[in-house]
């Protein structure tokens, strides 16, 4: 029973380990993308059923292009991708005793892995079918197979892509055609240059690779033998190295490389393990049962994100060192139910699926952060003034890198189930007088500060107090500067015709102090 994931992943042999690689010319080239929600509508000639856990889960970091696990009408399970300005394309298709799988993409969504796996029972024809194309593809039987390659063939399980899409983290496994057993497998690296195996931990026999860091430097998996399954993390350096972690227990890893974290098949146990602390256990929620799951870390392997049980029910998480393991609660309505399922990269804030109804089939996608809490995802692109009304949306699977392109599942108006994608507005950056930070070290934050321009609030530091002749007419700052009406100013160059004196400036900072509750643009009248 202990093989059972090494031996699912090869349950379909051998398998057609897909990249689809665009030319370069097609490259979607858009660095600001507008605030914009779009269902993307179901892939030609197909179905598919969102979930959780399948349906579009994989977002490029730009988000611009998306991928999707699905069923073709004939009820053949398929891989597709989707692209800005050019819809779906079906990348791999098998038949209904077959099976599809994601893999990943690349950041700019140009280069897609996916998997396509034939049953054991195909004809020798079938077994016989190219193993891929592109780069990264050959026929490695006689590479990676033992001695005696003839009659056999290599499978190849790609289950994850580096972020320029040079490298891909899988498995190999080699099987005779007369076997009706699966094959073990072996964790390998793909890379244009051919497959390197990175082999498996002292004493076990087979492995394979679950994630590869952004660079494709880093790799991690799991190795099994008499003992167990065993976490491992590899580099080029270091070779493959078991995790100090508990026995069974997954692995994904951190964008950077630096931190891994994972759970046990069972979910009693879950790790954070960062390169130069070592391994901590990530602990459940308290009153519930001993389960916590781990879903992903942000990219710098310090924030950890998942389900655990607490005494409410099942609930989603954050984890980080200092904080130790957070429960975010769950939208109003149903039973009480939460999943985490991706984040921003830095960890902060937190995209998932929670229960509203009174069966698991009725969910919304929630967003978290600590100054807001849990949020409907569809409350938050309403008030962002995107086009959302009639759907609902069951889930936020992924995000871009900047944080502002989300993807999740959902149904449409007109009742179809579907993927959606939805760009937020690029956030207003907050001027150094609105910020809560005694940026310039004075000791007085923000309006506390003589130093803020009441007018503009923009700096800590003006022009009217900043020991320098800005304006170049012999003056330095207020009161030597005439221009300057305060060491508050923030520009000795000129300052419009004002008759408001102290009346006038004890307004300015009540408008200024009405503009920071607000949170809009203050627009101040001079007195006339």
């Amino acid at each position: 029973m202990r093989r059972s994931i090494l031996r699912s992943a090869a349950a379909f042999a051998p398998a057609l380990f897909a990249l689809a690689i665009l030319p370069a010319a097609e490259l979607h080239a858009q660095s600001s993308p507008p605030p914009s929600f779009e269902g993307l509508g179901l892939a030609s000639g197909g179905s598919f059923f969102p979930t959780a856990s399948t349906t579009a889960s994989v977002l490029s970091r730009d988000g611009s292009a998306v991928l999707a696990s699905g069923f073709a009408e004939d009820g053949g399970p398929v891989v597709d991708r989707w692209r800005v300005g050019s819809g779906w394309e079906r990348l791999v298709s098998a038949s209904i005793f077959g099976g599809a799988a994601a893999g990943g993409l690349s950041e700019d969504g140009l280069v897609a892995l996916a998997n396509q796996f034939y049953e054991l029972q195909s004809p020798l024809a079938q077994l016989a079918a190219p193993l891929g194309r592109g780069p990264l593809f050959e026929t490695y039987d006689s590479v990676l197979c033992p001695p005696g390659a003839f009659g056999r063939r290599a499978g190849h399980l790609g289950s994850a892509l580096s972020s320029s899409g040079d490298a891909a983290a899988g498995s190999v496994a080699c099987q005779p055609f007369q076997s009706g057993s699966p094959p073990e497998s072996l964790a390998t690296r793909f890379l244009p240059s051919g497959a390197q195996v990175l082999g498996v931990l002292p004493g076990d026999s087979a492995s394979a690779a679950t994630g590869i860091s952004a660079d494709g430097e880093v790799v991690v998996g799991i190795s099994t033998g008499a003992s167990g399954f065993r976490a491992f993390r590899w580099t080029g350096a270091g070779g493959m190295e078991a995790l100090p972690v508990d026995p069974d227990t997954t692995a994904s890893v951190s964008a950077d490389g630096t931190g891994v974290a994972g759970s046990s098949i069972a979910g009693a146990a879950a790790y954070l393990w960062n390169e130069g602390l070592g391994a901590t256990p990530l602990g459940d929620l308290p009153g519930g049962t001993t389960e916590t799951r781990v879903a992903g870390l942000s990219a710098d392997g310090s924030v950890v994100f998942g389900r655990s049980r607490s005494a409410s029910g099942e609930e989603a998480f954050r984890f980080t060192r200092a904080g130790g393991i957070v429960g975010l609660g769950d939208l109003p309505g149903g039973a009480f139910a939460s999943r985490a399922l991706a984040s921003t990269v830095d960890g902060a804030t937190i995209f998932g699926s929670s229960q509203t109804g009174a069966s698991t089939a009725e969910r919304e996608a929630f967003v978290w952060s600590e100054g807001t809490g849990m949020r409907r995802v569809l409350v938050v692109l309403a008030g962002h003034g995107l086009p959302v009304a009639g759907w609902t949306l069951y889930d936020v699977t992924a995000v871009s890198s900047d944080g502002r392109t989300w993807l999740g599942n959902g149904r449409s108006p007109g009742g179809v189930e579907q993927p959606w994608l939805a760009t937020i507005p690029a956030p207003s950056p907050i001027r150094a007088c609105e910020n809560g930070t005694d940026d310039d070290g004075d000791g007085l934050v923000d309006l506390a500060d003589p130093g803020c321009n009441l007018l503009q609030l923009a700096s800590e530091s003006p022009q009217c107090s900043d020991a320098i002749d800005d304006d170049g007419d012999g003056a330095i700052d207020f009161p030597a500067d005439a221009l300057c009406q305060g060491a508050w100013d923030d520009d000795e160059a000129a300052n419009p015709a004002s008759s408001c004196g102290l009346l006038g400036l004890e307004a300015l900072v009540v408008l200024a102090a009405f503009r920071r509750r607000r949170g809009s643009p203050a627009r101040v009248r001079s007195a006339r």
